[in-house]
């Protein structure tokens, strides 16, 4: 969507925050030439969208699409996933550029880990507790984790 309606999208986006949810939201913008001229259709997304998305970025350059996509599905999965937007100007829109797609690599996805220093800690931490309760997130379910939980509270 562009302009006005983008905004429309916030509420989710914060939701998708809140929640853990990878989702890449991808809005269109008046032209270039109309940004930051309080034209109707010319409103701006990126700096709303950044307060609840791990990033939000207007294109203003059509070569850099694929690079800033790259970047996006890269932070969205990486450490605590969460929602990017992308915005493009209609012109960056119906731009050619030159684009290999044998050429394109991913960026790996970085997953954090606990030490073993911070699980031993954890650990005794639990055993030391006389009413541990376990509060698991959308993180278990996303590592695959759950029967690895169920059996460590059992």
């Amino acid at each position: 969507t562009s302009g006005p309606a983008g905004t429309d999208m916030i509420t989710a986006l914060y939701s998708a925050s809140a929640d853990s949810i990878p989702i890449l939201c991808i809005t269109g913008q008046a032209p270039r030439a109309r940004l930051h001229k309080e034209d109707f259709q010319a409103v701006d997304i990126e700096a709303i969208a950044k307060p609840v998305s791990k990033m939000a970025v207007t294109v203003r350059e059509a070569a850099l699409v694929p690079r800033v996509l790259q970047q996006a599905f890269h932070l969205m999965r990486s450490g605590r996933p969460g929602p990017v937007l992308v915005d493009l100007p209609f012109d960056v829109q119906v731009a050619e550029i030159e684009f290999d797609p044998d050429m394109y690599e991913p960026l790996p996805v970085y997953k954090p880990a606990a030490s073993r220093v911070q699980i031993e800690k954890a650990l005794e931490m639990l055993i030391q507790s006389e009413r541990p309760v376990i509060v698991a997130g959308g993180g278990v379910i996303n590592a695959d984790a759950a029967p690895l939980l169920q059996q460590f509270a059992e």
